[in-house]
């Protein structure tokens, strides 16, 4: 089996790659997120997922490349990652006591080959009625201004939560393992024989 190489940064895809129990080297890729003109949000993150994938493999061709890109999608918006407190504050008073999607875009690139893969997936995450006080609270407990949507549903974000509709709760934090292990398989790799 080839190299694994995570094209990613984030601590929480770090650590969802990691329950494969696979070894895997991490390349953060350099890229312009931006939004293209006109681009629906869901053909944003698969390209954006692709084009991690082709950067890091122009350092990494002897490897498969994982690659993912997520953002929240609010009136037709993206709500990306606010960076600061007050965008934080906007997107999550936006969200209060709505369905907010979560649309992900993963990427498995066979860098030897060049076969390469792409999905998406969408979470729906349905909020509970929360007051401008609560978000505040919240925002200085879990300090999410990295995270697509103000969120982060793996520590304290669960409590804005109602209900997560989902075919993969790794979805949300960031890296779809089902469809991922499915990528494999179709480039002719049984992940649990790799594992033997």
């Amino acid at each position: 089996m080839l190299p694994i190489v995570l094209a990613s940064s984030s601590p929480s895809r770090i650590e969802i790659l990691s329950q494969l129990g696979l070894p895997f080297d991490q390349i953060s890729p350099d890229i312009d997120e931006s939004r293209h003109e006109g681009e629906v949000i869901t053909d944003m993150v698969q390209r954006l997922a692709r084009e991690k994938a082709e950067r890091v493999a122009e350092v990494r061709m002897d490897a498969y490349i994982i690659a993912s890109d997520q953002v929240a999608e609010i009136d037709g918006e993206v709500a990306g990652k606010p960076h600061t407190h007050e965008r934080a504050l906007v997107q999550l008073m936006k969200a209060s006591g709505r369905a907010i999607h979560f649309h992900n875009g993963l990427c498995l690139m066979n860098a030897v080959t060049g076969n390469t893969q792409v999905c998406l997936n969408t979470v729906t995450v349905h909020f509970r009625a929360f007051t401008e006080a609560q978000a505040e609270r919240y925002l200085r407990m879990d300090q999410p201004y990295k995270c697509a949507g103000s969120l982060k549903v793996e520590s304290q974000g669960i409590m804005l939560i109602e209900r997560i509709d989902s075919k993969d709760p790794h979805t949300l934090t960031g890296l779809p393992l089902i469809d991922l292990v499915d990528m494999f398989a179709h480039d002719g790799v049984d992940l649990l024989d790799a594992l033997a």
